[in-house]
Order: structure tokens, then sequence, then C-alpha cells
């Protein structure tokens, strides 16, 4: 990896590294539709009070804990529909995406780049309603994604 560090720079390792964590989210948002997909009614809640019961029961005032419970437990009806579509839209467009960024042609770069825009603006639309954290931290790693891209247009600009 060293090796490969200095023949194309840190830049560049990087852009491929964010890439294919780009495509593993994709797949494991894949995943999740597809487990959401063949759940029955109610799973989210089922799932987390599964995965803190534990946790809560050793520790109860878990701030993680609760907060995932409580979570869980507000969810609006059709939450779960909600969320198969949101994962399997995302699981395809980061999928989708990153392949286009590793296919090394610099339009689908540029294409990449535009559709991460997108998840952005998408994103921090949705944080203001939701003020879910998590959107926060993956608009980041997406802003991250479109810089690195840029450097890595940069780069193929000037070794042709």
């Amino acid at each position: 990896m060293a090796a490969m560090a200095a023949e194309r720079g840190w830049a560049h390792v990087a852009y491929l590294f964010t890439v294919w964590t780009k495509a593993a989210l994709g797949l494991a948002q894949l995943a999740g539709w597809v487990a959401l997909l063949i759940s029955p009614a109610g799973a989210i809640q089922r799932w987390v009070e599964w995965l803190t019961q534990s946790e809560l029961g050793d520790t109860p005032t878990d701030r993680l804990a609760g907060l995932l419970t409580a979570w869980a437990r507000d969810l609006p009806v059709g939450a779960e529909t909600f969320y198969q579509t949101y994962l399997f839209g995302h699981g395809v467009l980061n999928f989708g995406v990153a392949m286009l960024m590793l296919s090394g042609a610099r339009t689908p770069i540029v294409l990449s780049i535009v559709v991460l825009a997108g998840f952005c603006v998408f994103q921090t639309y949705e944080y203001y309603h939701s003020q879910d954290a998590a959107l926060i931290v993956l608009t980041a790693i997406d802003l991250i994604v479109i810089w690195l891209a840029w450097l890595e247009l940069r780069r193929k600009k000037v070794t042709g």
C-alpha cells in the first residue's frame, strides 16, 4: 500500500478507499432492505428491543440503548415501508455511484459528484425535518468523497 501511495499520491489512495467504502455501504443498505423486506411487521421494534435488552438490563440508564428503544417505540405506522424504500434507493445509488467512480473514466466521476451533491442537499433537507444526526455524518462523508473525486479529476487531467 505504501508503494501505491508513493506512486499515485495520498489523494488517489484516499479516493479509492472512500469509493470502496461507499460501495460497501451500498451493499449493506441493500442487505438491510432485503432483511426488512422479508421481516414481518414490527420487526424494527423487535430488533431494537432484542439488541438493547441486555444492555438496559445491566445499565438501565444507558443513554444510547434508551435512545434507540425510544426511537423504535415511536416509529410511525408505515415507517418500515419508508425504510425499505430508503435502503433500496440509497443502496442502489451508493453502489452504482461507487462502481461508476471506479470505472476510471472522467464522465462517471463528474456524474458521481452531481449525484453525491444531490444526496447532500436531500440529506440536509431531511436533517432539518428529522434532526437525525446520522444524516449529518452521511453528508460529511459524501462531501469528503466529492472533494476526493474532484482531486481525482484534477489528477486525471494532469496525467491524461
